[in-house]
């Protein structure tokens, strides 16, 4: 969403009126842009995040429908207390969820709602959180309040993000159990590395 409105207001080639975003249209760019900032409570928020927020809402998004968009069904609520239920810890603050093998066809955004909901915890530094999508897929949603680069863990797997804000999906049918195993020792290795460099430093 930040890449096209920075395109239409800023390029030499697009005026702000040469591509028609309906008020729509906007509204579901709003809403993502609420989705993965946790509603702007997230620390890789920039100006280009509430430029776009406000021209968004100049050509018409509506704030409160956006908001409804992301609001979560009893049946959406069970599933993300289920995730938050199966937390598990990795290191001081750091945390990881996975639902069962047997859980699938898990709306990707439930994943990135739960992490946001997890990192508004007390003392809670990063989250990996694992689920089953479609196709047999597994997408990883990670969330960090900065003290930790969860883009580049996700990059080692093949994903990728922002340093607080990453994701990954296998880009095949994969067992929740394998990817779980896999992400374990991606973020072990990156811990080691960090603390080689602490070390040396």
């Amino acid at each position: 969403t930040e890449l096209v409105v920075d395109v239409m207001l800023h390029n030499e080639f697009f005026t702000p009126d040469a591509i028609k975003i309906t008020p729509a249209i906007a509204t579901i760019m709003l809403a993502g842009i609420y989705l993965d900032t946790n509603f702007f409570k997230n620390k890789a928020i920039g100006p280009q995040t509430f430029e776009a927020a406000r021209f968004l809402n100049s050509v018409g998004a509506n704030t409160s429908k956006a908001y409804d968009l992301l609001k979560e069904d009893f049946e959406e609520m069970t599933v993300i207390n289920k995730m938050m239920s199966k937390l598990i810890t990795l290191d001081t603050g750091v945390y990881l969820s996975t639902l069962e093998e047997e859980e699938h066809n898990l709306d990707p955004t439930l994943l990135a709602k739960t992490a946001n909901i997890i990192m508004d915890l007390r003392g809670v530094n990063a989250v990996f959180v694992l689920g089953r999508t479609a196709e047999k897929k597994v997408k990883i949603s990670a969330r960090s309040d900065g003290t930790m680069n969860v883009a580049m863990i996700m990059e080692k797997l093949g994903g990728g993000g922002h340093h607080t804000m990453a994701v990954y999906e296998t880009p095949q049918e994969a067992s929740l159990d394998d990817v779980k195993n896999q992400l374990i020792q991606t973020y072990k290795d990156y811990q080691s590395r960090a603390r080689s460099k602490g070390e040396d430093q």
